[in-house]
């Protein structure tokens, strides 16, 4: 049933709407929107190599920051327990 009623509505659509030719220069603008997309996609590509380089020293760096604030806590907590355990 909702199926009849799209394609009725294409159908009404189809018949009150024309094409439009749009203007030269949007076409041209597009254009050039598009290969400064390529361009910047393929240079992406060359510097694909820094980016997996950065990514794993910030991942390192990361780890290591977390196991010395672990470290740092379990230390603390560690001399809780102990001066809890003396008194």
């Amino acid at each position: 049933m909702e199926e009849k009623k799209v394609n009725g509505l294409e159908d009404k659509l189809a018949g009150m709407l024309r094409p439009v030719a749009p203007r030269k220069a949007f076409v041209r603008g597009l254009g050039s929107r598009i290969q400064r997309l390529r361009r910047s996609v393929t240079q992406a590509r060359s510097d694909t190599w820094q980016f997996i380089l950065l990514t794993l020293a910030g991942v390192l760096s990361l780890g290591v920051l977390v196991a010395v604030a672990g470290r740092a806590l379990y230390s603390l907590l560690g001399v809780r327990k102990q001066q809890s355990r003396e008194m």
